[in-house]
């Protein structure tokens, strides 16, 4: 007689066990996948404020440091702070809004410095070397050309236009958002109250005119300080900081206050003037 095996599937307790066991793993899976790309978003995020508030200064520090740059025997000397009517408003139009202002959006300064660039000295451009504008039109180096550089924040950006003051204060090239993610710029001015060479106090611009009446001329050092975030509208929108409202102060300014959620960080530094001169 053949005995046949009695062939057994599983119980209906056992598929539900393993059931279970599935589901547990699957969500332990999907739990890390979702922290794994939530934290990559966080890290993106972080990164892209970092490089928007060091660029930021770098760009700025470069401005600084060469502000009031000509050559010895030039009849065109510069100023280091551009202290002119010849700039553009907020919106990058015109030529006749002042170059230096506080809070001239209703939420951010404003700050422009002037040099002069000749041929044929090299790197003599006003941006730092090689003779270019803010969106890298080249400047004309064959003659001894007086140049300002404007810096303000809008539409989220720190932008700059460059002007040619000897050519009848004509802008070169067009606006430039130089750096995303810029919600506000603040400045504050070092004074050298007792001509020592020193710095012996911080103001803003709508200060200077108070303590002696030839303060532009005793500013030695710049304050600078940017409020930034990602400059990324699709990870801007996401959770990156849990507290609803958030504050944010920055040199003399109010309090900014924040409740998107997005990541902002404020970077500061402050700046000597190389070339300024009594």
């Amino acid at each position: 007689m053949i005995k046949l095996k009695l062939n057994r599937g599983y119980s209906l307790i056992e598929l539900m066990v393993a059931i279970t066991i599935g589901l547990l793993i699957s969500s332990v899976a999907v739990a890390y996948l979702v922290n794994s790309s939530r934290s990559f978003n966080v890290s993106n995020i972080d990164a892209r404020v970092q490089e928007n508030g060091f660029f930021g200064l770098e760009v700025l520090t470069q401005n600084i440091r060469i502000a009031g740059f000509h050559y010895v025997g030039l009849t065109d000397t510069p100023s280091y702070l551009a202290n002119r009517n010849i700039c553009p408003d907020s919106d990058g139009a015109g030529n006749a809004t002042a170059c230096l202002g506080d809070a001239v959006d209703g939420v951010s300064d404003r700050i422009a410095f002037e040099a002069v660039t000749r041929n044929p000295i090299p790197n003599a451009g006003i941006m730092g070397g090689g003779g270019v504008a803010c969106d890298g039109t080249a400047l004309n180096q064959t003659v001894s050309e007086l140049y300002v550089n404007v810096f303000w924040v809008g539409n989220a950006n720190l932008n700059c236009q460059t002007i040619n003051v000897d050519a009848g204060n004509v802008a070169v090239g067009a606006t430039t958002p130089l750096v995303q993610g810029v919600d506000s710029m603040q400045i504050q001015y070092g004074l050298d109250m007792d001509s020592d060479g020193s710095v012996d106090s911080y103001m803003p611009f709508t200060e200077l005119a108070a303590p002696l009446a030839d303060s532009i001329n005793r500013v030695r050092a710049i304050r600078v300080a940017l409020l930034v975030n990602s400059g990324l509208a699709g990870l801007n929108g996401s959770v990156t900081d849990t507290q609803a409202n958030r504050n944010y102060t920055l040199l003399d300014a109010p309090v900014a206050v924040f409740n998107d959620s997005s990541r902002r960080e404020i970077y500061t530094t402050t700046v000597m003037l190389p070339n300024y001169r009594n």
